[in-house]
């Protein structure tokens, strides 16, 4: 399984409930219904008027990674142009 940060895994006893942002979701196996969370989510900005989420009931595991795909490509574009850049090339 590949992941956008670290993967955690979270077993949930019967009846046990998590609610994961479903931009983190990797895979479970408990039952969950999906809702829309009107408080936004700091992933997405502070613009965000509302923002996935997915309510797990256990028994069961889910798996979450604990980085934004997105985030991590946002994060990291930069490189590409700084790198393939010659030291004499950049700017003072």
């Amino acid at each position: 399984m590949q992941a956008a940060g670290a993967v955690v895994e979270r077993q949930l006893a019967y009846g046990e409930q998590w609610v994961v942002d479903a931009s983190h979701l990797l895979a479970w196996s408990a039952s969950y219904t999906a809702e829309r969370s009107h408080t936004g989510c700091r992933h997405y900005g502070p613009a965000a008027e509302e923002a996935w989420v997915c309510r797990f009931t256990g028994p069961g595991v889910v798996y979450i990674q604990t980085r934004v795909p997105e985030n991590v490509q946002n994060s990291t574009s930069h490189l590409s142009a700084t790198s393939s850049a010659k030291p004499n090339q950049r700017g003072s």
